[in-house]
């Protein structure tokens, strides 16, 4: 009951009524009384939150060279621009984006206010971030290809403009890391129980891959190489060859014109490795771009959380096999420990290895790894590729709607990077603040936008409902109630 009254009463607050005075709309109203409207539907009941978007949405009754103009009333679902109050982690879209299910991104409101956003400031923001990382990525393999003896502070000068490069984009993540944290644009994590508050540009896995990759690169660049792997000491961390020159005679033991042979320490190619990965894999987030691929690298994500759930249960599993096997003494190679039994049970699993190791064992450590592959391979594996088939068909279901949903969080930490002062240049385009017309001439409440669509795709929606606005004649004293509307109901 309290719920069919609440829907009652914003369906009767967002109801247009005119009389020959003007236009009578409660949106102003409504959000002015309850702070955090969205935010408190959101938590506490969002099954209200498709009809407080019904009521900001208009559809003409006229037909205009093919099309069919529609109101979109999203000025107080845009965010505050307030200078106290501008955190854009706040802002309707950005609760959306993290409370509201998924279902709520197809209503026509929703997408408008993520449309909007996306054309005026998010697309082009956003393609600059990707195409800045997408040079970094570029003139790091290149370097790493083309010139793979040039390394540290013995570097030519394209390595040290990188070097520049990738410092001042360090530089500026840290800083903006550094703000939201003075400006408590912050967010609660969990870890193994301790509670860390976290910069909201280091809560998502693709501005983390960002971060590291930049701070990996630091650290990569100015790592010292071995020039001459025949007077390299023995170290740990063994050396890789890399390639063969003439040697300068500038680096200490070698001749100028002999041969030498270039070598780089394993912590060097380690470090290198894991930064290109981690640019390649946030150069993913382009995808956003387009709403298909968009909607499949969400979906990834989504379940890539069942996937590392499932993948610990096999790490344990393996880890206890291969510690059974080492108590057993079981030694196929010299070095046979718990770790290499581990990448040698994980490599069988998954058919990458020959298994000749198989016949160098005792028939009890046999009959145990044949136990292990029927729980990992048959077991833990099936009952994987079973439950990301489910989430996939779950998630396919409604793949345009965790495509928005993407976007929406893309536009949310752009306009949370941004200077306040282009927020309000963006906003102020849209001209929100003048009043909407409803036909040509007819201007009507403000707060929001207007919009042509074809005929076929408007009529077609479900959403459509033509010219709701209620029209009242006679005396217009505001001193009185509004008349009562009867509705019949007899059969025609």
């Amino acid at each position: 009951n309290k719920m069919s009254m609440a829907r009652f009463i914003i369906e009767d607050i967002l109801t247009i009524r005119a009389d020959r005075n003007g236009y009578y709309y409660g949106a102003d109203e409504l959000f002015r009384s309850h702070d955090n409207l969205v935010g408190r539907l959101c938590s506490d009941t969002p099954e209200l939150l498709e009809c407080l978007f019904d009521g900001l949405l208009w559809h003409s009754d006229a037909i205009v060279d093919g099309k069919v103009q529609t109101n979109f009333y999203i000025g107080h679902l845009y965010g505050s621009l307030d200078a106290e109050n501008h955190n854009a982690f706040e802002s309707p879209l950005s609760l959306l984006q993290m409370y509201a299910p998924v279902d709520i991104f197809y209503h026509p409101i929703v997408r408008q206010l993520i449309d909007v956003k996306w054309k005026s400031f998010g697309m082009k923001l956003f393609l600059f971030m990707q195409l800045w990382f997408a040079v970094i990525l570029g003139w790091y393999l290149t370097l790493e290809m083309g010139f793979p003896d040039d390394c540290g502070l013995e570097a030519p000068v394209t390595r040290l403009g990188f070097a520049a490069m990738t410092l001042f984009t360090a530089v500026v993540i840290v800083s903006v890391c550094v703000s939201q944290v003075l400006r408590k644009m912050t967010m609660s994590v969990q870890v193994l129980g301790w509670s860390f508050d976290v910069p909201k540009i280091l809560t998502t896995g693709w501005n983390l891959a960002r971060v590291v990759s930049c701070l990996l690169l630091c650290v990569h660049l100015f790592l010292p190489c071995v020039h001459d792997c025949s007077t390299a000491e023995e170290d740990a961390l063994l050396p890789e060859r890399r390639a063969t020159k003439k040697g300068t005679g500038l680096v200490a033991g070698t001749e100028a014109g002999s041969e030498i042979v270039v070598c780089i320490t394993f912590a060097r190619s380690l470090i290198g490795a894991l930064a290109s990965v981690l640019l390649w894999l946030q150069s993913m987030q382009t995808f956003v771009v387009s709403k298909t691929l968009a909607s499949l690298t969400y979906t990834l994500g989504i379940m890539g959380r069942d996937v590392m759930s499932n993948i610990l249960i096999i790490v344990l599993v393996t880890l206890s096999f291969a510690s059974t096997l080492t108590s057993m003494r079981e030694k196929p190679y010299e070095d046979a420990t718990i770790w290499s039994w581990a990448i040698q049970l994980s490599r069988s699993a998954l058919g990458v290895d020959t298994q000749a190791y198989i016949f160098e064992i005792t028939p009890l450590a046999q009959f145990t790894v044949m136990v292990f592959h029927l729980i990992v391979n048959i077991g833990l594996l099936n009952v994987l590729i079973a439950q990301l088939s489910l989430t996939y068909q779950v998630l396919n279901d409604q793949k345009e709607g965790w495509a928005l949903k993407h976007r929406a969080s893309v536009v949310t930490e752009i306009e949370a990077y941004i200077p306040l002062s282009w927020r309000r240049q963006y906003h102020s385009r849209l001209q929100m603040d003048k009043p909407v017309p409803f036909l040509r001439g007819d201007l009507g409440p403000s707060g929001g936008i207007s919009r042509c669509f074809p005929i076929a795709e408007v009529h077609q929606h479900p959403k459509f409902v033509p010219n709701r606005i209620i029209r009242f004649t006679g005396p217009a004293d505001f001193m009185e109630p509004w008349p009562i509307i009867k509705q019949s109901t007899a059969a025609v």
